[in-house]
């Protein structure tokens, strides 16, 4: 593991949508059984990592020095209104995405920028996961009208979840699924309001986790510490940070950079995203 930035006022970052940029393998294209629809731009369009490695004399060119690509994960591929190609609905936050050439075409990636002494920002979602499962509210065992973005409840509701996924965290002790308590479960909100932004699911029905639970920071933690470990990425673009208590990014944060120091990764960037006018809120 090593450090390879000196200064990141120095870097010139360009974004990738991985999906959107450059089909290297068409192998991968349909693998999760969802394939590429060039007629629908709400649809997988088949870019992956070994696109990117092949256009990598371009972006060079182009005075790119940093890569920001999309988030690597494994995703819930596909919903009534559009597709994940975009990579923010995790189904399993420990795997690499197939569609994308997995962990060894990652790595790869990540291994040729370093050669050209370029760097490589990942996206990562900390916040939530795809839309993995459903609340059986009338608990009949199938998805009814309703079910799949109830309006906002306090308390959380208690209905039994319909899953399609599985997600699994990293822990010390290795894998861990995730269960109904290690999310919100209050349905959807309205992101204007300050609570429900918080612990609301997403438009759509990304699933909040409960980023106030110990368990969870620590399972968070060392996740994207693994992805460190197992890619020597430089740093990460943290989806979603007004969607989560102040308090957790501390710790998220803190820990996180702790962890990889510890082995050797310094100067590693977080870069937060937040929309808002406010300077003061920006500011922190």
């Amino acid at each position: 593991m090593s450090t390879h930035v000196g200064d990141w006022r120095d870097e010139v970052i360009y974004q990738i949508v991985v999906d959107r940029f450059d089909d290297g393998d068409p192998s991968n294209d349909a693998i999760d059984g969802v394939a590429p629809d060039p007629t629908d731009l709400a649809r997988m369009q088949g870019g992956d990592w070994r696109g990117i490695r092949d256009r990598l004399d371009y972006l060079e060119a182009l005075g790119a020095t940093t890569l920001w690509i999309s988030p690597p994960y494994v995703n819930v591929p596909s919903t009534e209104r559009e597709d994940g190609y975009h990579g923010y609905w995790p189904s399993d936050f420990t795997e690499a995405s197939a569609r994308f050439g997995g962990m060894e075409e990652l790595r790869a990636l990540v291994r040729d920028a370093h050669d050209r002494g370029m760097l490589v920002i990942l996206d990562v979602v900390p916040n939530h996961a795809g839309r993995v499962f459903t609340y059986d509210l009338d608990g009949d065992g199938a998805v009814g009208p309703g079910e799949t973005e109830p309006p906002f409840a306090e308390p959380p509701y208690e209905a039994p979840l319909l899953w399609t996924h599985r997600p699994r965290l990293w822990t010390e002790d290795g894998l861990w699924t995730l269960e109904a308590e290690h999310f919100h479960r209050h349905g959807a909100g309205d992101l204007s309001d300050p609570r429900q932004k918080e612990l609301a699911d997403f438009p759509s029905g990304l699933r909040d986790l409960h980023t106030e639970r110990e368990d969870v920071i620590d399972a968070l933690v060392e996740t994207h510490a693994f992805w460190v470990e197992q890619t020597d990425v430089d740093g990460y673009r943290v989806d979603a940070v007004p969607h989560a208590a102040r308090a957790f990014w501390a710790a998220f944060c803190g820990r996180l950079r702790r962890r990889l120091a510890a082995i050797g990764k310094h100067r590693f960037f977080l870069l937060g995203e937040g929309f808002d006018a406010s300077p003061d809120v920006l500011a922190r």
